[in-house]
């Protein structure tokens, strides 16, 4: 009852600033992307309070005379490919859900998934374009470092820290792109990079006691590439100076800790198996149902159930195998995801999904670099939102990117934020 109470004071309030304050109601909502885990059920459809608030900012949205003047100047900032991209990709997920076996599991992958990022992001995208998208970056990174302060409490009790989690991985591939926003905005002289180095502080500390080495090497890729490209000479050699002694140390640390040895122990020794054995089972699976229905995929959220019986079916191969050299597969069944994107999306959405992910990705960066051309006020927060982006794809090449509600949010967000073309000048964010 008292949860209840509290999830109905949250909405009003949400409801409240998103009639009066629009602005701050989207950083409030973005604040909250982990409240997700609220979950509750309205007419037998599950759904949870970040949902609740993003369709709360939406209605409110479509019913403001003042909202909805910024919708057709919004629509027209949008390069038609990624409309085009956009809307395929859609498609893609509808016709995903269409040919699922669990077409209730779909349904729900494609509400909290795709619809539900894509609204929240495009409404950001509306007061990004009237006015600046700062309040939002500075609402995903104040999100960021609440989850890792959360995380800090469980150094006495986990090796590896989870924070809200079920597991330390989806702390890190939630940290990592947000880090790099912190980290980026530091770096670049922002006039708050003082305030954005003392984000980002707890924020890598808590990223590295997750021991992901590849959000760890996601991050630091993606701030070089950044350094290369944008900081000039002088400054330069120091920036790259301080990143490597960070990696030095971080890899001091994951040597220490034992996660180098665990992550070479297959290496050493063909019986031992660990993450990274399972991945390339994971993987070659994947290709093998790929190979099967190379067109459409499997279905949105069919992957674990595809995965398991392609699994049952190598054991029983190896039971009947009369060669002596023959090698079990890993008994590892519990994987919702091939924690790659590239097969990730083409398994989930098929073929014309994986493409049109790319595409977005590629229009997306091409647009960048037609912005930055522009004089805009500060060019810090759409680079940090690319290298955002980077880190993003660069983590995903080895687990799950997108198909969960807080990285499909982020996703999205980073990807229309990075659009908006008004960054940081001096008009109020509210119309």
């Amino acid at each position: 009852m008292v949860y209840l109470l509290l999830l109905i004071v949250a909405l009003m309030l949400v409801s409240y600033l998103a009639w009066k304050k629009p602005g701050d109601a989207i950083a409030l909502v973005v604040l909250l992307i982990p409240s997700y885990l609220l979950r509750f059920t309205v007419l037998s459809i599950p759904t949870n309070f970040f949902e609740a608030g993003v369709l709360i900012l939406f209605i409110i949205s479509i019913f403001r005379p003042e909202d909805r003047r910024q919708w057709r100047p919004a629509r027209h900032r949008l390069p038609t490919s990624l409309i085009i991209f956009v809307s395929l990709f859609l498609i893609a997920c509808i016709i995903s859900t269409v040919i699922s076996n669990q077409p209730r599991v779909s349904l729900g992958i494609l509400k909290s998934w795709v619809f539900i990022p894509l609204l929240l992001s495009w409404v950001a995208f509306v007061y990004g374009y009237a006015a600046n998208s700062l309040k939002i970056v500075n609402a995903l990174i104040l999100s960021g470092l609440a989850t890792a302060l959360i995380g800090f409490s469980q150094l006495d009790t986990l090796n590896r820290i989870k924070s809200i989690y079920d597991v330390p991985n989806s702390l890190a591939l939630w940290l990592a792109p947000i880090l790099v926003l912190a980290a980026w905005l530091a770096i670049s002289r922002h006039k708050y990079s003082r305030l954005y180095s003392l984000f980002s502080l707890p924020i890598a500390l808590a990223l590295i006691l997750t021991q992901s080495v590849s959000g760890v090497a996601a991050v630091v890729i993606a701030l070089t590439v950044g350094m290369m490209f944008w900081i000039k000479p002088p400054a330069k050699k120091h920036y790259i100076i301080i990143l490597f002694l960070l990696f030095l140390s971080t890899t001091t640390f994951f040597f220490i800790s034992g996660r180098l040895q665990y992550l070479a122990a297959p290496l050493l020794n063909k019986d031992i198996h660990n993450s990274i054995s399972v991945r390339l089972q994971l993987w070659d699976i994947s290709w093998d149902l790929i190979k099967e229905s190379p067109i459409l995929g499997l279905g949105l959220g069919q992957f674990e159930p595809a995965y398991q019986q392609k699994l049952h079916e190598r054991f029983q191969k190896f039971e009947n195998c009369k060669i002596e050299n023959c090698i079990p597969p890993i008994a590892e069944y519990v994987f919702r995801d091939p924690h790659n994107w590239i097969l990730s999306f083409w398994l989930n959405t098929g073929l014309l999904g994986l493409v049109t992910f790319i595409g977005i990705n590629i229009t997306v960066i091409k647009q960048f670099n037609n912005l930055t051309i522009k004089q805009l006020p500060n060019r810090a927060i759409p680079q940090s939102l690319l290298l955002a982006l980077v880190c993003i794809l660069i983590f995903g090449l080895t687990d799950t990117i997108y198909w969960k509600n807080d990285l499909a949010v982020l996703y999205w967000l980073i990807i229309f934020l990075i659009l908006s073309p008004s960054i940081e000048v001096s008009t109020p964010l509210d119309p």
